[in-house]
Formats: structure tokens, sequence, C-alpha cells
């Protein structure tokens, strides 16, 4: 005969015993923390099924901040890092080497996280490309939801090899925009501020007697800069040094393709450098800046005291002279006070 007690204590075994084993199996690869944001998940989840049979020796980990770290063909390199000049950008001076875990011509080496975004004003699907020595550096950037419906931005950064198999950069980077298919918040539209936005508007308005309005593309970058496009595209472009030598290190870039043409506007302070204005006003006799994709000027347009409008515009080698000058007399019009 069992007492009272006894019963009551076989019971709770039971009760136990049974709400053990009615708990989900716990599938996390090994390492990944169990408060892990659902959006690192999931691209870490889809990133390893993506890359199982196309590099198996990959190696995934979280470190101490958990983050996301993979490495395939990674080693050490000794690498010297840049120092700017803080009051003048073009000089600089290389530190003394350091170690730096990095990959192999056929290798990458990537991080990932996702952190708290409450109240960020982030606008839109950030993707970037640049070569950096050895290297080729992409970086991805978006708004996705957190555990408990807040926002996070969910950053990813790779550094490939020269040598990377194109079907392993393609894994990463369908990796993360399926990711951002699944989580990604909608994009807030970017509203630019009055004075930016007559601008823009008295600009669109000139331009449509020159170009066919719908071929027309304005991306708004932030309420204080603004860019139009068309018959453009992304470049893959090297700086030029005042020496005339080109920087070893490359970015994306908007520019035109043959017969387009790229204006960009941003408003800032009445810049000053060594007493003189950063562009000149917009100038009577058109003098472009020939440059390897395209030709370019700069100028502004002094909206009162403080502030300018800068613009920066790019011509295509094959845009007719004539819509060239249209194109520029078009901005003197829009910038100017009316």
């Amino acid at each position: 005969m069992f007492t009272l007690t006894s019963k009551i204590a076989l019971i709770t075994v039971l009760c136990f015993a049974v709400s053990v084993r009615a708990q989900p199996p716990d599938n996390r690869p090994a390492g990944r923390p169990k408060n892990c944001s659902p959006a690192l998940a999931f691209f870490d989840d889809t990133l390893r099924a993506s890359l199982e049979n196309l590099a198996p020796e990959t190696v995934f980990r979280y470190n101490e901040r958990e983050d996301l770290a993979v490495n395939f063909k990674s080693r050490k390199f000794m690498l010297h890092q840049l120092e700017k000049d803080e009051k003048n950008p073009k000089k600089g001076r290389y530190l003394e080497a350091i170690e730096s875990n990095s990959p192999d011509a056929e290798g990458f080496y990537l991080g990932a996280n996702s952190q708290d975004a409450t109240g960020w004003s982030f606008r839109e699907v950030k993707e970037n490309s640049e070569t950096r020595l050895y290297w080729k550096v992409r970086t991805w950037e978006a708004l996705v939801r957190g555990a408990k419906g807040n926002q996070e931005k969910l950053g990813v950064w790779c550094t490939f090899g020269p040598l990377i198999s194109p079907q392993i950069e393609k894994a990463i980077s369908d990796a993360f925009a399926a990711t951002q298919k699944r989580y990604g918040l909608p994009t807030p539209p970017v509203i630019l501020e009055p004075s930016m936005a007559e601008v823009e508007s008295r600009l669109l308005m000139r331009l449509r007697d020159l170009v066919p309005i719908e071929k027309l593309e304005t991306i708004r970058d932030n309420p204080t800069q603004a860019r139009i496009g068309y018959l453009s595209r992304k470049f893959t472009v090297y700086y030029s040094r005042p020496n005339g030598e080109f920087s070893p290190n490359a970015h994306e870039e908007l520019g035109p393709t043959g017969k387009g043409f790229v204006i960009e506007l941003q408003k800032g302070d009445v810049y000053v450098n060594g007493g003189a204005r950063l562009f000149t006003e917009a100038p009577e006799k058109l003098e472009l800046h020939q440059e390897p994709y395209w030709a370019r000027q700069q100028w502004h347009f002094d909206m009162d005291a403080k502030t300018a409008i800068y613009c920066d515009v790019k011509f295509g080698r094959a845009l007719d002279a004539e819509v060239v000058k249209k194109i520029v007399q078009a901005m003197r019009d829009a910038g100017g006070k009316q």
C-alpha cells in the first residue's frame, strides 16, 4: 500500500518526466547563444545548408560578443593599418604591422551580428563592395524583426580572396537576401527637407523637357541628399590621386552609361577650404573634368548665408554636347533664387 506522501511523490516524478519528454529537442548548432536573434539564426542556418557541399571545410563559431564568425581557408596575415590625418584626409601614415585573420586566395572570412535598432531611421537595404589590397570586401545591412517584435539591424561583412568561387560568393549573398525577405521590415520613404524638395522638384520639371520623365530615377539617400539618374548603373571605380596614380582600393559608385547622366545634390554648410569655397558657383563657361568612365563637374548654389546645395554631376561620354549644356542650364534655373 502506498501512503499519501509516496503517491504525491510518484505523481510529481511522473509529471516531471512527461514535461521533460514534451520539450522539443535543442537543435541549435554548437556555440550558438540561446537568445540569438531569429534573423541571425536564420542567416546562419541558411548559410550552413548552402555551403555544406560548396565548402564543407567551413568553420562556424560565435565569439564572446555573440557575433557569428565564419572561416573558410583563412590564415594569419601581417597588415599595416592606415591612420589618416584628421585635418587633411588626403594625408596619413601607416602604423606598425599587426597580425590579422584574413582569407587565403580561395577563401573568405565573414562576420555577422544583429543589434537592437529601436528608433533608428535606417532607410534601405544597403549593400557595398570595395577592393582592398589582396581582397574584395562586401557588406550588407538591413532592418529586421527581432524576437520581441522590436527593430534590429542585421549586418554582414565578408572579405573574399581574389580567387573565391563565384558560387560561394552567391551563396552568401543569397543567404542574406533570404533572411531579409523573411524578417525584413518595410522601408519607410525618405522625406526631403523643404528646401531640398523644392530644388529637386524644380530640377525634375526642367529635365522632363530633355529626357523621358518615366526613365528618370530618383534616389533619396537621406533628408538632405538626393540623386537623379538617367540611363545609369553601378560602376567599380578606383580613386584618382593628385599625382595621377590610381588608388589600389576600389568602390562601387552610381554613374551614367554612354548617353546618361547622374546628378547628386546635397545640402550642407557653406564650406570653406583654405579661405575659399569648396566648389565654385555654377560657371558660365562649361569646363568638364574628364574621368575614366564619364565627365564630371561640381559646383554649389547658395541657399542663404550659412547653407548651400552642393552639386556633383556626371555626364556619359556619348551624351550630346547640346544636351549637356541644357542640363547645366536646367540646374542653374532650379538652384537659383525664385
